[in-house]
């Protein structure tokens, strides 16, 4: 236990060793499958609120009949 700095709370050793071990992740590259998920959803047009009409082509109740 002589490796350990008496003068710092447990706390602080626990964070900082936290945020190395998460710093890490988050420097670390996606994998290619989900750059491309994410390079494919980033070409699909975000919509404000409800859709109000889907894009395929609608027919009414009397043009079925």
């Amino acid at each position: 236990m002589a490796n350990r700095p008496q003068t710092q709370p447990w706390e602080t050793l626990i964070d900082e060793n936290l945020k190395k071990v998460f710093e890490e992740d988050a420097n670390a590259d996606l994998p290619p499958q989900l750059m491309d998920l994410l390079d494919r959803l980033d070409k699909i047009p975000a919509q404000m609120g409800a859709p109000e009409a889907s894009s395929a082509p609608h027919q009414s109740q009397e043009e079925a009949e």
